[in-house]
């Protein structure tokens, strides 16, 4: 064989060399190509809460509310029967809450003597001149077991500076002011069965 064959031999090697290595390149890349798809998880669109289940979870969220909320809203529930103004709210863990407000000397004599209550502070508070007068209840609150509202028992009140004795105090300004604030409740906490008192707020728990 000749050097020009032997030449051409040599390049048809080579040539043959170099497409045999492309194919084999081109088929680990198909087969790494085809890895990859293989290990990525197949497209899952995200799943769709009913709205009855967005509600129960509505409905177990426990609402808190703290003493600016209820004085602020609370004057709205008793203004019918008795005008308050600048009212507060104080709340202790125990279950003890202390409303104080403003009121009318008139509009305060007339609801006390409406409700039947035989008070010491009466004659005092007939004696006062007209205009506006400080008041305060403090009653001991629990939880009902069958309404599951709240229940208040008096403890303490005062008009002005003078404190009302324990076996005087007006119950049906309680009551008043108890209603007011069972239904700021139920106005606030949708479908609560359970109220828990802690210092500063009341807990609303489904």
């Amino acid at each position: 064989m000749n050097e020009r064959n032997k030449e051409k031999l040599y390049k048809l090697i080579t040539i043959v060399c170099v497409v045999l290595c492309l194919l084999l390149i081109g088929r680990v890349a198909a087969d790494e190509l085809t890895d990859v798809k293989k290990a990525v998880p197949p497209y899952e669109p995200p799943a769709i809460r009913p709205a009855s289940s967005v509600q129960t979870a509505a409905r177990e969220t426990q609402t808190v509310l703290d003493e600016e909320a209820i004085a602020e809203k609370l004057g709205g529930y008793l203004t019918q029967a008795l005008p308050l103004r600048d009212v507060a709210v104080s709340i202790h863990e125990s279950g003890r809450v202390t409303v104080s407000a403003v009121c009318p000397r008139q509009r305060l004599l007339r609801f006390l003597k409406s409700g039947g209550d035989r008070v010491v502070g009466l004659g005092l508070l007939e004696r006062l001149l007209p205009g506006q007068i400080a008041l305060s209840l403090t009653a001991d609150c629990t939880c009902d077991e069958d309404s599951r509202l709240i229940a208040a028992a008096p403890a303490e009140a005062a008009v002005g500076d003078v404190t009302i004795a324990f076996g005087e105090l007006p119950q049906s300004l309680f009551d008043h002011v108890t209603r007011g604030l069972n239904k700021l409740l139920l106005d606030e906490g949708e479908a609560f069965s359970q109220i828990v008192f802690t210092d500063g707020a009341i807990i609303l728990k489904p």
